[in-house]
């Protein structure tokens, strides 16, 4: 009965050892660190498009009040006229 234990100790002993030797720290992988660099300069892209985006529209909204022609504000704003159209209208 003792030596089922100890066997059975040592086996857990041995299970930890080779956990903890498979155990894969994915941060300091060279493709984990580059996939999350692409993933930051993606956010960081799409976050400066939406910003100017939503500066055309606060632009363009502000030269419809000063009664600005759609063709000048499309100029200004690089806005479609479809665009444009919508902010009048909405």
């Amino acid at each position: 009965m003792l030596e089922v234990l100890a066997d059975n100790r040592r086996l857990g002993v041995n299970i930890q050892e080779a956990y903890d030797m498979l155990q894969i720290d994915l941060e300091r992988l060279p493709s984990y660190q580059k996939g999350m660099e692409k993933g930051m300069e993606k956010g960081m892209e799409k976050g400066m498009k939406q910003g100017e985006r939503r500066k055309a529209l606060q632009v363009a909204r502000e030269l419809l009040a000063l009664n600005f022609s759609t063709d000048q504000i499309g100029a200004i704003t690089k806005l479609s006229s479809v665009e444009i159209q919508q902010l009048k209208e909405g």
